[in-house]
């Protein structure tokens, strides 16, 4: 195991002098043009999206702002993603010099993908896209004026959810994000994708970011970072982000093998968030935003109990939230029991339906 992990540091040590090298002579060039910085960079992770990434780069090359770095990231994607990825690019000359295609050495996953390519960013504000999603026209454009206008350091935008057919789009109403309420909100609606959050470059690099390796959750352990160092914030009510849905995915069950090694890995990000909030002396103050993550990670892997071992295994996710100190502590806000008989009962959308309820009456 040691010499397995010192050969992949010495494969990543070489891949970041490479970055590095080429960081370099960017930045000589960006001496010559007086210290040319983009608006924006949008990081792309590219692994498996042969299918998908053709609609995916034409969103993001339409783009109604000019001025914006591209970062794609290859993961070492197995089909020919990267062939159509720069097929698609040829048909658009004005974005080539603001596109860079990059790969790593190792298939390392998206949380390792994402992290390059913040490491890579030269924009004022940095946001993602996944491969297989795809943006409005006016998404960037949008979401950078009204970071400007707000002077913000984090700006949120809706979403639709759709397989390609049907389109659902959930009405947020954060009008009223603030530094005291913006961590909570986030967290309760699971608003905390990356694609979403449209976040100054300088939160990321002048902060600590404890970085996830895991894949799976790394979004929320990244954002609630993020949200923590930011100071202003601002919301569209719009939805400019499509998150693709494969109904196939979805359905097609899982082996117990992945069960597991997913389960851990969610489990593994909620760990990160813990540490950062202990790092920070900020741990009790924010044990509603991690009982929130601990109900979802359980309502994420909900879908996948189909036997006695499966179950097992469900219930295995944080069992203190079974226990009666949980269900009757006065402490704990009666939202998060009935997010959790939601998770329990597979009845989510009745959560949902009581948020907003909620907070359409707290609002009169």
């Amino acid at each position: 195991m040691k010499l397995e992990k010192k050969l992949y540091m010495k494969r990543y040590y070489k891949l970041y002098v490479y970055f590095k090298s080429d960081r370099t002579e960017k930045f000589q060039l960006d001496e010559e043009k007086k210290l040319y910085m983009p608006k924006v960079t949008v990081i792309i992770p590219v692994y498996g999206v042969e299918k998908y990434i053709s609609r995916c780069a034409r969103s993001l090359f339409e783009q109604t702002l000019d001025d914006i770095e591209y970062i794609f990231v290859d993961d070492c994607t197995k089909d020919n993603s990267i062939g159509v990825l720069q097929e698609v690019l040829e048909q658009y000359p004005q974005r080539r010099e603001q596109t860079r295609i990059v790969k790593l050495l190792v298939n390392s996953g998206q949380a390792a993908a994402r992290k390059y390519g913040m490491q890579l960013a030269t924009g004022d504000y940095i946001i993602h896209c996944d491969g297989d999603d795809w943006v409005d026209v006016e998404m960037y454009d949008k979401m950078w004026r009204r970071a400007i206008e707000t002077n913000s350091d984090i700006v949120f935008c809706e979403f639709y959810t759709t397989d390609g057919v049907n389109y659902s789009h959930i009405h947020n109403n954060l009008d009223t994000l603030n530094k005291e309420n913006v961590l909570l909100i986030i967290v309760g609606r699971m608003l905390w994708s990356l694609c979403g959050g449209l976040v100054r470059r300088s939160i990321i690099s002048n902060n600590q970011i404890i970085y996830p390796t895991a894949n799976n959750g790394e979004d929320f352990a990244i954002m609630i970072q993020q949200i923590y160092y930011a100071q202003r914030f601002a919301y569209i009510g719009e939805p400019l982000y499509y998150y693709y849905v494969n109904l196939n995915s979805i359905t097609k069950e899982i082996g117990l093998d992945k069960y597991l090694l997913r389960k851990e890995q969610h489990c593994a990000n909620i760990n990160i968030v813990e540490k950062f909030f202990e790092r920070e002396n900020v741990l009790e103050k924010n044990l509603d935003v991690l009982l929130i993550l601990k109900l979802y990670c359980r309502a994420n892997f909900s879908t996948q109990v189909r036997d006695k071992n499966t179950r097992m295994i469900w219930y295995s996710i944080y069992p203190e939230l079974d226990s009666k100190n949980f269900l009757f502590n006065n402490k704990v806000p009666l939202h998060l029991k009935l997010y959790y008989w939601a998770v329990k009962l597979h009845a989510l959308s009745l959560y949902v339906l009581f948020s907003d309820l909620k907070h359409k009456f707290s609002k009169n």
